[in-house]
């Protein structure tokens, strides 16, 4: 879904991908293959593994996404090319529960020419999660830019059931940004399996029960503005703004969206004052607001 290149040293460039996977099975030892180019001649080339402890033996669940990096020769290059390779599972269950862990709260500041991010994770399940982390994926336009990973501050990197504790750490973040995410996990191989039975009540719902659109802020806003938005569901999802007599003005993003609270930022530089509709829709639901820009 995206890759950026940045340069790292003098002799090795760095660089980060996200990938989708829409298929019906769990499959194992995901890599990805890059390729770069110029002139049509192959000048450098690197392969990855995906992250092993996410969802166990470097696999993908249907309909998920995870996170490549690594670093590759610098070379001076005009194109790019990817492949992926992977095995089909012998039929084992991927162990990794989503609804395991949560992030609860969440903080992201400027410190220096970083940006500093902490917040709170907490153990939903009934069983000892080891070795919990944060991912932060920082976006711009719905495109990963980069991402960190840090892991929590829990006594004996073990995030007891109902615990809370604390995560930080700092992101060579872009001076502009759109939106982030925070996706928590913990050792598949150090934990075992933790079963959805096993999930505690809890005040705090790691995934939200309904799909809903709420209120955009500023409002009325200037060219640009932020939206809060729910799904309860993994499915694909598209935000559109239309004006008062229906017509569409512009698509902010279609993508496919994991269940989750999101913040993102959009902006209307190029689009009249007015009063528009701003409509978020996926596979099973519509949920519609009321904006006013005004330049």
């Amino acid at each position: 879904k995206d890759f950026n290149l940045y340069a790292s040293s003098t002799s090795y460039n760095k660089f980060y991908s996200r990938l989708a996977y829409y298929g019906a099975d769990f499959i194992e030892f995901v890599s990805l293959n890059v390729y770069l180019f110029k002139n049509g001649n192959l000048v450098a080339s690197e392969y990855t593994y995906a992250d092993f402890e996410t969802y166990g033996n470097s696999g993908m669940c249907p309909n998920t996404e995870t996170v490549f990096w690594d670093y590759i020769d610098k070379s001076d290059c005009d194109s790019v090319a990817f492949s992926v390779d992977y095995t089909t599972s012998d039929g084992s269950k991927p162990k990794f529960n989503k609804h395991a862990i949560i992030v609860t709260n969440s903080l992201i500041n400027p410190s220096g020419s970083q940006y500093k991010f902490s917040g709170i994770i907490k153990n939903l399940s009934a069983t000892p999660l080891k070795f919990p982390i944060v991912i932060l994926g920082v976006y711009i336009k719905n495109k990963m830019m980069l991402y960190e990973l840090t892991f929590a501050d829990a006594a004996d990197n073990t995030l007891m059931p109902g615990q809370i504790c604390g995560f930080w750490d700092y992101i060579d973040a872009p001076s502009e940004y759109d939106s982030l995410k925070f996706l928590p996990g913990y050792s598949l191989s150090l934990t075992g399996d933790v079963i959805i039975t096993d999930i505690l009540s809890c005040s705090i719902h790691a995934y939200p029960k309904s799909s809903i659109l709420f209120q955009n802020y500023p409002n009325p806003f200037n060219s640009t503005t932020t939206i809060k938005y729910d799904i309860d569901k993994p499915q694909m999802i598209r935000l559109d703004i239309y004006n008062i007599n229906g017509k569409l003005i512009k698509n902010v993003f279609n993508e496919f969206s994991q269940s989750g609270n999101f913040i993102h930022t959009f902006d209307m530089i190029d689009i009249a004052s007015g009063n528009y509709f701003c409509v978020l829709s996926g596979e099973y639901f519509i949920s519609k607001i009321k904006i006013t820009l005004v330049k």
